[in-house]
This record gives C-alpha cells, structure tokens and sequence, in this order.
C-alpha cells in the first residue's frame, strides 16, 4: 500500500507529528509537463516553451538543480529550477534559484526548503565521476521576490537569506512589477572526520539523473483534505488544473 504518512507522535492543540514521505526526480521528457502545470498553477510568471525544453536537454551538475518533488508515491506537488551562473571579475560563482513552485494546499510542509537544501548541496558537489570536471566554487545563492509577497519573503528570510536591493520595473506583465533580490551566503562546512558539505552531496546526488532522491519530513501540519491512509492514485485538482499523478505518466 502507498501510505502517505505514520503517525509518530501527538503534537500540540491536538495536531499529529506525522512522517511525510517525499521524493525528489529529475525534470525529464516525460514528466516536464508535470513541472510547467505547477509553475502555471503557482507563480504570476509564464515561462515559454524554450524554457522546459532547455530544462530536458540539460546533463550532468545542470540537470541536479532542477527537480519536481512527489508526496508519497505518486502525486506531484512542487518543483525547482535553478541554474550556476558566474559571478563577473571573480573565480567564484552563484546559484540562481529561477522558480520555487509547491501547490496551495501543500505548503508549510517543508517541500520547499527540502528542494532548496537539494539544489544547494547539488551546486556544491564535486563532479560525479566519469563526467567532465566542471566543480566551481559556488559562493552565494540568490533569487527574486515580488516586493509585495510578504509570505515569501519571510519564508527565505528565516532560511538566511536577506533582501540585497530593490529592481524597479523587473516584472513586464504583472503587478506591482518591482521585487526584491534575496541572497544567502555559502560557505563548506567541514565536519570532524574531514569531510565537507560537498563531499556528502556528492554521494547524494551522484546517479540523480536516472534515480528518485528520497526523503522524508516531520511536520505538525496537513492538508485538512488528506487522509494518513489514503493511496495517492487520483488526479490532484486545484483551481480548475488537473495534475497528473506519476503513473499517468507514459
């Protein structure tokens, strides 16, 4: 059976601490689809067609910073793009976190940092081997926020990330049409064994693009509409947009 969650223990107001299967996949042909519905379904920004096939056709690193994550088994409720661009007159580079996506009814249940935490230890990794070295010193990641998202801002805010400068006119077609860049600054960070940061997520993230990551999430809040024992096997609906789930994928 695909259960969605066990109950660890009893939280606080009478909520449940509960186990929450997820699960992160490489973007490929046959779930991009999947990532453009959720990106149109949650951001006030379109993205063309180029965008996704260009997402396809990426390799090696490239590939690692784009992921759609999965609740339980089978239904998609996320995704992130993102992409390692150089930082001018310097040897060092950053993360540029194009779209963070997780629909309504899913947020607040860490989906989002878990893809953050993935996309920045994939940036720091070195290169798997058997690939081409292309391991950069990634120094600090970065991201734009529309200035009257709030919710958004303080969600990174509380991940380390901080508002740099303010771009006037950034949006084209939605308004306010003003945001905000956020940036957090990295840093390897070794542990007692001699062991950085980047050594670790090179064990997880080597093979990631023919492998599902997997992970799991405490959290003390759920959808009021899920049931613990429910099998995720239906079509997640919201504002009119039918998700498919990952075993209506040819």
């Amino acid at each position: 059976d695909c259960k969605l969650g066990k109950m660890m223990a009893s939280g606080g107001g009478g909520r449940k601490v509960v186990e929450l299967p997820m699960s992160l996949a490489p973007v490929t042909a046959k779930n991009v689809e999947l990532c453009r519905i959720v990106n149109a379904t949650c951001l006030p920004v379109t993205y063309n067609d180029k965008f996704y096939t260009d997402l396809v056709a990426l390799t090696g690193r490239a590939a690692n910073l784009n992921r759609i994550v999965y609740y339980g088994e089978d239904l998609v409720v996320g995704g992130i793009c993102s992409r390692i661009e150089p930082i001018p007159e310097t040897k060092n580079h950053k993360l540029y976190i194009m779209t963070v996506a997780v629909l309504p009814p899913y947020r607040r249940l860490h989906f989002a940092s878990k893809m953050l935490e993935h996309v920045i230890a994939a940036s720091q990794a070195p290169t798997p081997a058997g690939e081409h070295p292309d391991h950069v010193h990634v120094t600090e990641v970065y991201l734009h926020v529309q200035i009257n998202n709030v919710s958004a801002i303080k969600f990174y805010e509380n991940l380390g990330f901080s508002i740099k400068e303010k771009l006037e006119n950034y949006y084209k077609k939605i308004d306010p049409p003003h945001c905000f860049v956020l940036v957090k600054e990295l840093a390897p960070s070794t542990s007692s064994n001699g062991a950085t940061a980047c050594d670790a997520a090179a064990a997880a993230t080597a093979g990631a693009q023919h492998a599902t990551s997997n992970f799991s999430c405490r959290t003390r809040r759920l959808p009021t509409h899920v049931n613990c024992c429910d099998c995720l096997t239906h079509l997640e609906i919201y504002e009119g947009t039918a998700v498919p789930t990952r075993s209506q994928i040819p």
